[in-house]
Order: C-alpha cells, then structure tokens, then sequence
C-alpha cells in the first residue's frame, strides 16, 4: 500500500514538475529553435509519469475503498511500471 501511494505521490509531482519544464520550454522556443528537437520527448516523458501516477492512485484507492476489481489494478500498475521504466532507459541512454 505504501508503495503504490509513493508511487502515486512522485509520479504525480514528476508530472507536474515537467509540465513547468514544458511551459519554460514553451516561452523560450522563440528564442532558442533547438528547444523544438526536445519537445516531444519531454511530451511523452510527461505523460509517463502522469500515467504511473494516474494508475497508482487508482490501485490504491481501490485498495483503500475494497473495490470488486482491485487486484486489476495492481498487476496494470505491475506492468506498467517496468514498461515505463524500459521506455525511458531506451529513449534517454
């Protein structure tokens, strides 16, 4: 339980550091067009993390509140968590 709720609070607080990040990136692409290349990546790398954030927060809620279903909830987050770590090891190395 602990850790789905560490994983919901960094996921979230991941997301919405990066989303500052973007809007930065965003004021200063007029000035510096290299910023575009960077764009996309930083996009997806947001997303990500708002995605474990998203699903921890439902995997535990469901857990707090007994859903029917909550068990589901932890093997897509079980999943998902390793799949985003992968994915951003092959897109940043």
């Amino acid at each position: 339980m602990i850790l789905k709720l560490l994983l919901a609070v960094t996921g979230g607080g991941m997301a919405v550091v990066l989303a500052v990040v973007m809007l930065i990136y965003g004021v200063y692409l007029s000035d510096h067009p290299d910023l575009a290349a960077d764009m996309p990546l930083l996009l997806v790398t947001t997303l990500i993390f708002a995605l474990v954030g998203g699903l921890a927060t439902l995997a535990s809620l469901a857990s707090i509140k007994s859903w029917p279903r909550r068990h589901w909830w932890d093997g897509v987050l079980v999943a998902a968590v390793p799949l985003s770590v992968l994915f951003l090891w092959q897109a940043y190395a």
